[in-house]
C-alpha cells in the first residue's frame, strides 16, 4: 500500500511491528513534516486497543485485511477479533472509506449488523466484491494474478502465498481511491519483480 501511494504522494509507514499504543504514536511523531500520506498498522489482542489507536490516528481510510486466529488467547473467538478490529471505525473520518476483505464470512456478517456511515469497498475472490482478483499462477518466483473487476489487469508479485494477492488487491482499491493511475500500480509491482 505504501509503495503504491508513494508513486504520487510522499508516503511513510509503520516500521517493523510498531502497531500498539507505544509504536503508533512513535510512528506519528517520526513523520517528516512534508509527509502527505501515512500507512499506519494497528494491532490488537483485546477490546479497546484499536479504539485508542484510531482516536490517535483519525484515519481517512481504514482497511481490515483478515480475521485470523493470532489473538484468540485474549479475544477468545474470531467474532470477537472481528469486533475488536472494527473499533477502527470509531476514529474513521466521516467522509472516509472503509475497505475490507469481503470473502471473510464472519467479518461480513458482523458488518451487516452494524451501522457504517462511511463509504464501503470490498475486495476478494468472490463475485460480490467491488475489487475482485483471480490467481493465475504460483511458482518459486512468486504469484501472478488478474484483477477481474472493476477492470481487468494482470499483476505479478515476487512473493509467495495467495494472501499477498488479496493484500495487493486491497492496496489497489486504496490507490484508486486516491486517484493513482493503474499504470503506476503496474509499474510498482514490476519494480518489485526486478528487486527479487
Amino acid at each position: 500500500m505504501a509503495s503504491l501511494l508513494n508513486t504520487k504522494y510522499k508516503t511513510q509507514k509503520t516500521l517493523g511491528n510498531l502497531n500498539n499504543h507505544i509504536g503508533t504514536p512513535l510512528t506519528i511523531l517520526n513523520l517528516d513534516e512534508d509527509t502527505e500520506m501515512t500507512v499506519i498498522e494497528m494491532g490488537t489482542d483485546n477490546f479497546g486497543q484499536i479504539s485508542l489507536l484510531t482516536s490517535i490516528v483519525k484515519p481517512d481510510v481504514a482497511m481490515i485485511t483478515n480475521i485470523g486466529e493470532a489473538h484468540l488467547e485474549g479475544l477468545k473467538t474470531k467474532e470477537n477479533i472481528a469486533k475488536a478490529k472494527l473499533e477502527i471505525l470509531e476514529g474513521l473520518n466521516k467522509e472516509g472509506i472503509f475497505i475490507y476483505y469481503g470473502d471473510d464470512l464472519i467479518l461480513s456478517k458482523i458488518i451487516k449488523e452494524i451501522n457504517i456511515n462511511q463509504r464501503i469497498l470490498t475486495y476478494g475472490i468472490e463475485k460480490t466484491n467491488d475489487y475482485r482478483c483471480e490467481l493465475n499462477m504460483v511458482d518459486e518466483n512468486g504469484i501472478s494474478f488478474k484483477l477481474k473487476s472493476p477492470y481487468e489487469q494482470d499483476y505479478f508479485l515476487p512473493m509467495l502465498g495467495s494472501h499477498n494477492m488479496l493484500n495487493a488487491t486491497g492496496a489497489i482499491a486504496i490507490a484508486r481511491y486516491f486517484n493513482i493511475p493503474m499504470s503506476l500500480s503496474k509499474k510498482v509491482y514490476t519494480m518489485w519483480r526486478k528487486l527479487v
